[in-house]
């Protein structure tokens, strides 16, 4: 795991806004980046946001100040706004950066979740998702091609012109920012890039949907699974004392926070909401060296594995000393950055289990388990590479499948089901639960036929799925759907992403907690 720092350049004193202290701003900043690279941080990114607060506005300025008095870290944006750039300027200043640093430049581009940037550059946010769309494909052409034949709606057309210079890199690693939204998640699966998660708030299991979304949509895609990266954005800030960590972070973070809550119809920041955010579970990672190692090990783990985990610290309003001194901690090889790298590689193993959809819980025997899952692991590639992992697994499968009572078995194929009338498919799928995943869950799905009259509700109640024909208004996702797209989901002939994607499924309610539902049900 690829481990580092994100920086929005946040003023240290947001309230002083002089010259000189915009300037020792900057100066502080370079002179952590400098640090981060003394102590072994993984890559630096700054992001791009035009707001009083932030100096990013020109992030590549600060990284290329940065390429002179740094010699191995890599240098990105994180994010630039895209959207809101032309994506020839924006090309020509990383790779102008990646000549500087030596091919030590990436890129994350994402949407943004501030809007400032639009009527700066004259751009309508009714436009958001299609002006990022239309400038993804026109980057990714400039990345893979010196010249250019493109032409869009909202940028003038290109006609054979060479775009200069090129970068160190023979291609600049690109990289999709998103927050939450499965469309962008499937956006980059299809095209091949590798995925940075912002995670600033809730939960960060409840994001495991979305990994587990752009793993299949990637394989789906015709990628290999060994080339996946996925990584984690996370605010967070380590202290030698725990305690201390957590409140030194705390009263940034309400007031940043807060006014961004006022901007955007949030609630205010309390100080029991805080608690729960630095929780076991919660998004923020805040703690003594030991208590981050933990979380980030846990956050993998809820994860499926992620590649990249990134502290942002720069929203807490924290001094450069602290700052500093926290890089320092992260940076300390023996205590944070290779237990988490170890926590990774058994995280990866656990994924590709998952993902090898065995019917786990129909083999007791131990030995055939064993089989089964080393054949799996050897079609993933991964089966020769840690051997304590792999076992560490395959003893955790055997020990499930005896405390799997036989009631709770797979009883109903895929073959049964594909041809039968829809109410009875509906009935069927109660079988169908995975009981390991439905275990503690409480789902309420209510599902409009598009092609026919009929509505179904299920409600799951801890390994129970309860089926009707017809659901409450109270149900938390609310599916429009035709029968046979979703009795090609079940089946898993088609993806909920590529059903997503087409406007075939349509989702009224949290989409990540659609997403979760329709895992929980089993292929043979």
């Amino acid at each position: 795991m690829k481990i580092g720092i994100h920086s929005f350049a946040s003023l240290e004193q947001p309230e002083n806004n002089s010259a000189d202290h915009r300037h020792q701003t900057i100066r502080n900043l370079l002179d952590r980046i400098h640090l981060s690279d003394e102590y072994g941080l993984d890559f630096y990114g700054i992001g791009e946001h035009h707001r009083r607060e932030y100096l990013d506005s020109a992030a590549h300025n600060i990284l290329s100040a940065a390429s002179s008095i740094t010699k191995n870290i890599i240098l990105k944006s994180s994010v630039a706004v895209l959207s809101a750039a032309d994506p020839v300027r924006l090309f020509q200043n990383y790779a102008t950066l990646d000549l500087l640093s030596k091919g030590r430049v990436q890129m994350v581009v994402g949407r943004a979740s501030f809007r400032e940037s639009f009527p700066l550059f004259g751009l309508s946010f009714d436009d958001y998702n299609e002006l990022f769309e239309e400038k993804l494909d026109l980057l990714l052409k400039i990345r893979d091609n010196t010249a250019v034949t493109w032409s869009g709606k909202f940028r003038p057309s290109l006609s054979g012109q060479e775009v200069h210079p090129r970068p160190y890199q023979q291609k600049i690693p690109i990289w999709i920012g998103v927050g939450g939204t499965p469309q962008s998640v499937v956006r980059a699966a299809k095209l091949g890039l590798p995925l940075m998660i912002a995670i600033i708030g809730g939960e960060t299991h409840r994001f495991r949907p979305l990994c587990d979304l752009y793993r299949q949509t990637w394989i789906d895609s015709g990628f290999k699974e060994e080339d996946i990266q996925i990584g984690v954005h996370s605010l967070g800030f380590v202290g030698t004392d725990g305690d201390k960590a957590r409140e030194s972070f705390f009263h940034g973070y309400k007031k940043s926070f807060t006014k961004i809550g006022l901007e955007r119809g949030w609630g205010p920041v309390t100080r029991q909401s805080y608690d729960f955010l630095v929780s076991e579970t919660g998004a923020l990672v805040v703690g003594d060296p030991s208590e981050v190692v933990e979380k980030i090990k846990a956050h993998s783990n809820s994860l499926g594995g992620i590649t990249q985990f990134a502290f942002q610290m720069s929203v807490a309003e924290l001094a450069h000393q602290q700052l500093s001194d926290s890089i320092k901690l992260i940076g300390s090889k023996d205590r944070l950055i290779e237990e988490i790298n170890k926590a990774n590689d058994l995280a990866k193993y656990q994924w590709a289990a998952e993902l090898s959809d065995i019917g786990l819980f129909n083999f007791p025997n131990d030995k055939e388990i064993k089989k089964l899952y080393s054949l799996s692991l050897e079609n993933l590639s991964l089966a020769e590479k840690n051997p304590i992992a792999r076992n560490y697994y395959l003893s955790e499968a055997y020990e499930l499948s005896e405390k799997i009572s036989p009631s709770l078995k797979y009883t109903v194929s895929a073959e049964q089901v594909k041809n039968i009338p829809l109410g009875t498919f509906f009935e069927a799928m109660g079988p169908r639960l995975d009981p390991v995943k439905a275990r503690n869950k409480f789902i309420r799905v209510g599902f409009n036929i598009t092609d026919s009259d009929e509505k179904f509700g299920i409600v799951i109640r801890n390994q129970v799925a309860e089926i009707s024909n017809f659901y409450k208004n109270d149900y938390d996702v609310i599916v429009s759907v035709d029968s046979k797209t979703w009795k090609g989901i079940i089946l898993r002939t088609e993806s909920a992403a590529g059903a997503i994607a087409s406007g075939k499924l349509k989702i009224d309610g949290e989409s990540l907690m659609f997403l979760q539902f329709s895992s929980l049900f089993v292929n043979d």
